[in-house]
């Protein structure tokens, strides 16, 4: 019966092979094993090469007054060329979010909350607090809600729409009776389309032209969708940090990117160095 070599090598003696056939099955072996070694280097050449977006760090205004943009200084996130070569990192005190390029910053802060809004125009304390108008065109927004203050109002508000877990939060707020029952929904928005990844963590998008959570508070609704995602922080506090997104047809292939920056980070710049 034939040795099992001698159908690789049929003028192989079974008996003793040369030394030249000897090499000639280490030089063949040696090459697969080079060739497997290199599979995974080869795979890793394909991926786009990762970028770090410029850092903005965005000024303020709250309730001690101004906040200067050079107090905000953080990491930037590292991107895939091409999506680099569009987006920017905007940090404010506690937040910070991907936006398009050179587009114009500036947050709110105050006990319940900090706030930062990226905008293509500049905007100031007057025109983005809360008794002020909405915005009409595109934005991104970013707001991390404190449960532990005043903002634990919104904070239940948001969760009773998008996270049964937080049911018993929401209705300690509820018992204190400092705001009207009414003001708390356990069920979506009719219109809103919600893509739970998590008991805590819930994507959701409201459509053009209807009230929904992403046009509840501080983006008017037009002719385009809001999406967002919320991230409710039961072991911080009851915290709620909620990404919202609008984009014209042209940059909106980069609210995914937004999106999953946030999720990756809880929307937070002290995350964005450490491998989140």
């Amino acid at each position: 019966m034939p040795h099992p070599v001698s159908i690789l090598l049929p003028s192989a003696n079974v008996g003793g092979y040369s030394a030249r056939r000897w090499r000639a099955c280490a030089v063949l072996a040696g090459i697969a094993g080079l060739a497997l070694a290199f599979v995974p280097v080869a795979a890793n050449a394909f991926r786009p090469p990762r970028q770090p977006v410029p850092f903005v760090g965005c000024p303020g205004d709250g309730q001690t007054g101004p906040v200067d943009a050079s107090e905000t200084t953080r990491a930037a996130p590292r991107l895939a060329g091409d999506v680099a070569s569009r987006l920017a990192y905007y940090a404010f005190r506690s937040v910070g979010v991907l936006a398009p390029r050179s587009w114009r910053c500036f947050g709110l802060y105050g006990s319940d909350a900090d706030i930062l809004f990226v905008t293509p125009d500049p905007h100031g304390f007057d025109d983005l607090r809360a008794d002020a108008p909405k915005l009409h065109g595109p934005a991104v927004v970013i707001a991390r809600h404190s449960g532990e203050t005043s903002g634990r109002f919104e904070v239940a508000a948001v969760a009773a729409r998008l996270f049964p877990a937080a049911r018993h939060f929401v209705r300690k707020v509820i018992a204190e009776n400092i705001v009207a029952a009414s003001h708390f929904h356990f069920a979506p928005y009719k219109t809103d389309t919600v893509r739970r990844l998590s008991s805590t963590v819930a994507e959701f998008v409201t459509p053009p032209n209807r009230e929904g959570l992403g046009t509840s508070n501080r983006i008017a609704a037009n002719d385009q969708p809001v999406a967002g995602v919320a991230i409710w922080l039961p072991d911080q506090g009851n915290d709620l940090v909620m990404t919202l997104v609008r984009l014209d047809p042209d940059l909106r292939r980069e609210v995914r990117t937004i999106l999953t920056q946030t999720e990756r980070t809880l929307g937070s710049p002290e995350l964005v160095g450490r491998g989140k």
